[in-house]
């Protein structure tokens, strides 16, 4: 089986934002805004930038700045372009694999990531007092789990397949997922569940497995379904799932990933499903497109600037 070909450098900074810690990029992808620390990223980086790209996805097509495209128009965007940086924490999973798809047309081989930490997450309102724990939050609008045209891999019950989920506080998504999905063979559909740990800040980890903690009851898991990785680590979390990918191996298995964890965690599963694209032993995403509710999240805490050489190796 293939092994990883990227790799990878990363420097941390505590808040608030300086583009004094950052050097000039030829371009900068950015997404919608819809809280504090999106707001500061794009206000901090946008002058450092020689060109911003706001990328967006809807209904499985691609757009830039605001107007629909493709992979191809955007890869002619980028020809000559030397430093590409993706403001991530603005970006979707949709936008990301489909730049990184542009930026390996463009023959460009090294991007940057940047994503900030919030300080906290919006915490749902209870209607009653005390009807809603207070480990409830109220991070995104979810869809029905699909693919993305070309990472779609067709799902059989008698098909041998493991499958990746990134877990965040929500976990709504996962029943979703797995209400889609039914009753699946266990000998032959194993299902491995990723828990963020070291999480952002201490203690949030208990809230993803408190929040889960009654759907992993109900299935009865065996300590070696549940692995952790650092939740704001994009090398922690793609090196896991080469690591799980790896056992699993032969031209009629499907690897399937739904990252609906941090977003480190979702861009480690866009480089890592481009990466095995093609490969024998498929990968699949299956993943349910949320809709970031607006003000989720409230001010700035650390930020994450990461570089990743290889993209013309995969």
């Amino acid at each position: 089986m293939a092994a990883s070909k990227l790799t990878f450098s990363s420097q941390v900074f505590e808040g608030p934002l300086d583009s004094k810690n950052t050097p000039t990029c030829d371009i900068l992808f950015v997404g919608k805004v819809v809280d504090d620390r999106g707001a500061d990223a794009l206000k901090t980086f946008f002058n450092i930038a020689k060109k911003v790209i706001k990328l967006g996805f809807q209904d499985q097509k691609l757009f830039v700045d605001d107007q629909e495209t493709n992979v191809t128009k955007l890869a002619t965007q980028l020809k000559g372009v030397t430093r590409v940086r993706f403001e991530a924490t603005t970006l979707g999973m949709a936008e990301i694999v489909r730049a990184l798809q542009a930026i390996k047309d463009a023959k460009i081989d090294e991007v940057e990531f940047f994503y900030v930490e919030p300080k906290d997450y919006k915490r749902s309102k209870p209607i009653i007092d005390g009807i809603l724990s207070p480990r409830e939050f109220e991070l995104t609008d979810n869809n029905k789990f699909v693919s993305l045209q070309g990472f779609a891999q067709e799902f059989r019950d008698d098909q041998r397949a493991h499958h990746a989920f990134f877990l965040g506080y929500e976990s709504s998504r996962l029943l979703q997922a797995f209400e889609q999905r039914g009753e699946c063979n266990k000998d032959k559909y194993v299902r491995f569940f990723i828990i963020g740990v070291p999480a952002f800040s201490p203690g949030w980890e208990t809230n993803v497995l408190a929040n889960h903690a009654q759907i992993f009851k109900r299935m009865s898991l065996g300590g070696n379904s549940i692995k952790y990785c650092s939740a704001s680590s994009i090398r922690e979390s793609y090196h896991l799932l080469w690591d799980l990918y790896s056992v699993l191996g032969d031209e009629s298995s499907v690897f399937w990933v739904s990252p609906l964890g941090t977003k480190p965690q979702t861009v480690a599963a866009a480089l890592f499903l481009l990466e095995t694209k093609g490969n024998t032993a498929s990968t699949g995403l299956f993943y349910d497109h949320p809709i970031r509710t607006d003000k989720r999240s409230e001010k700035v805490a650390r930020c994450h600037f990461v570089k990743i050489k290889g993209i013309q190796s995969i």
